[in-house]
């Protein structure tokens, strides 16, 4: 980005020591800002409850809403309830670091305000599931699209002219065309 995006400041420096409260909205902005493509569709609300003490910020990060993800059987999109929670411990220091392997942040003593944008993203996507499909109805069956599923379980074949869509070309042949030209 070219400019900074302010939309998940908090200015710190001016808070009074005890509980403080912030709500963020989170939308496709968010999840563009760190390149992540997987997550379409959030509407997702954040609510962040900040515990100034006297050394350090106690924050407690909680993401409600929803997401659509890509099933990863049938490879359609599917609406997934994002409820999530994460707390952490920002410690004033020298300078500001966010520690990947710890649950604080470093933050820097002169610093007025902190983006915890990245905060809030890691909060999100380290509540996903690691396997994405469609949930299940009320007959306990995944309700992933049928035809592809049919498809992959050899029950059906794609049409001929879904087969040139799928190929981009004439099927077999295309196919076998590619892999030779490939390995020679």
């Amino acid at each position: 980005m070219s400019k900074q995006d302010l939309t998940y400041q908090i200015q710190h420096s001016s808070l009074e020591k005890g509980l403080h409260d912030f709500d963020f909205k989170v939308d496709k902005a968010l999840f563009d800002r760190f390149e992540n493509d997987e997550v379409q569709n959030p509407d997702i609300a954040v609510h962040v409850a900040l515990d100034k003490r006297n050394h350090e910020y106690i924050l407690d990060i909680t993401a409600d809403g929803t997401i659509d993800l890509q099933c990863d059987r049938c490879l359609d999109y599917f609406t997934h309830t994002v409820d999530a929670h994460q707390r952490l411990v920002m410690r004033l220091a020298e300078e500001t670091e966010f520690d990947l392997d710890e649950d604080f942040v470093t933050l820097d003593r002169d610093s007025n305000s902190v983006d915890i944008a990245y905060l809030i993203f890691e909060t999100i996507v380290l509540s996903l599931p690691l396997k994405r499909v469609h949930p299940l109805d009320e007959n306990g069956e995944y309700t992933c699209n049928s035809e592809v599923t049919k498809y992959i379980a050899g029950e059906s074949k794609l049409r001929p002219d879904e087969e040139n869509n799928q190929t981009g070309g004439t099927g077999d042949e295309d196919w076998k065309n590619d892999l030779q030209d490939l390995i020679n």
